[in-house]
Parts: C-alpha cells; structure tokens; sequence
C-alpha cells in the first residue's frame, strides 16, 4: 500500500479534466507549453478542482461517512517527474479546504509556476482514507483545472512502474532506442478471468517530463483503472507506434486490499529485442 503520507506516484499527468471509470479511464494527456514560454503579466493563478466518489463497479456514491472535508494539497515542483523522486519538490505545500459536500473548490492564489495537485478526504472510514490520483498542472501562463477520476469508495488502484531493458538482459534501453511508442496494460482479475481492463500509456515522452521537453526514458509508469478489492496479474506489452509488440513483462499476483481509492504500487522489466 503506497503511505498515504506522500502523494501517490505520479505519471498520470493533466493540464485538464482527465476522467476515469472500473473499465478504462482516460489516458493521460498534456499539451504542454514551450519550456521557454514567457510568464503572462500575472502573478499568480488559480486552481479549480471538482471531484465525485463511485463504487469499483461504477455507480455513484456520495462522500464517505462522517461528513469529511475536502482539501485541495497544491505541492510547487521544478518539472514533471515520476513521484518516485521528491527533489522536484519546489516550495511548500499550499492547502485549501471545504466540506465534502461542495463537490468543488477554487484554491488560494498561487503564484505562477507548475503544480502536483492532489485532493485529501480528511476523515477516514475504519482505516481506510481518501485520496484522488494525483495529477501535475502548468499554471505559468493560465489558470487550471483538476478534476480527477471518481473515487473509489470499495476499491482502489495499481501503480506500476516498467523498465525497458534487453531482453535477458539488465541492460537498459530508452523508447527511441528501443522504438517503443507506447507501453499497454492487461489487467486480469485472478478470481474472474473475464475481467479485464486495458490501459494504454505513452513510453515516457512530454506527459512526464517539464513542459515542452521530451524525455526518453528507459523508466516509465501508469495506474491501472479502478479495480475492486482481490489479487490482479498485470501483463505490459511494448507497443512500436504500428501497434506491433516489441516485447514484454508481467507483475502478478498483486493485491488491492484497501478501499478509498488506495494506491498500490508493482513494478516489472519489458524485455524487447537489442538495439
């Protein structure tokens, strides 16, 4: 279980609304800016955030018990990366907070830069707390937007992070390398075999990196979709920008124990031809 005392791990990554269901959420998306762009006459900006809690199964479902607030963390940071890292982290975090209920909140002005932000549901249910999928935001020239996937209530989420490497190899590889254009994962639920939900992410290019700079990592990341409580085999496939497989990995056997949309975390090597 990822601690709920850091942000979740972070390469799903917004400027926008980014939605997300029980079968396949929205892949991420970020027109990004030119590194360079020059900073509006403003000097500050603000963030509006909405959220909705739902069931794994997809129903809605209305803010957890006890009548919990919401609070939005806005978390400065010096450019896109994978939560893995906190060196990017770029100042304070700046907290805004309203009940539950309102079902959405304009923060505190902010002063012009790029921002992780996340949503905390301060009460918890039992043990088990809530908290969106976090999701970075460019606030250098506008004002933003952050409306993350529905929370679960019954269920949570997979992160996983991938290492291209050679196949039976260590020897790491980066996407232009490798010719890998996008990484997808099959989900299966090991009590149910026909329950299986696709997700599809770009090998790491500008949605994780600082706006208007292209990475080309050997290391990537993504969540999977809501899933229900049980245990979950991940299959990643490396997918050429055709569609063809690459390669291949796996992480099986992991377990969503938790409600309130927790974050649990996995790992696994694509091995894909030499370069």
């Amino acid at each position: 279980m990822h601690p709920r005392g850091t942000l979740a791990k972070l390469i799903l990554i917004v400027v926008a609304a980014c939605g997300g269901s029980s079968a396949t959420p929205d892949a991420p998306a970020h027109d990004a800016p030119p590194r360079d762009a020059p900073i509006d006459a403003a000097t500050t900006h603000v963030v509006t955030a909405s959220w909705s809690f739902a069931t794994a199964a997809g129903s809605a479902a209305a803010c957890p018990a006890g009548g919990p607030s919401a609070t939005l963390v806005s978390q400065p940071i010096s450019d896109f990366q994978d939560l893995d890292v906190t060196f990017n982290n770029n100042g304070a975090e700046i907290v805004d907070t309203v009940d539950c209920s309102a079902g959405t909140l304009t923060s505190s002005a902010l002063p012009v830069g790029l921002y992780r932000e996340t949503l905390d549901f301060g009460s918890a249910v039992g043990s088990i707390s809530f908290q969106s999928l976090p999701a970075n935001l460019d606030l250098r020239t506008a004002d933003g937007t952050y409306v993350p996937s529905p929370i679960a209530i019954d269920g949570g989420h997979v992160f996983v992070d991938w290492t291209i490497v050679t196949a039976g190899t260590t020897d790491q590889q980066d996407c232009e390398q490798s010719g890998v254009d996008t990484i997808q994962m099959v989900t299966t639920d090991e009590a149910d075999p026909t329950d299986v939900v696709f997700d599809n992410y770009p090998c790491v290019g500008e949605e994780s990196c600082t706006p208007g700079v292209t990475c080309h990592s050997a290391f990537g990341g993504g969540f999977t979709g809501t899933l229900p409580l049980g245990t979950f085999d991940i299959q990643l496939f490396a997918l050429d920008a055709d569609g063809h497989e690459l390669g291949s990995g796996s992480a099986t056997g992991v377990q969503v124990t938790n409600g309130g949309n927790d974050v649990v975390d996995a790992s696994a090597s694509i091995g894909v031809p030499a370069p």
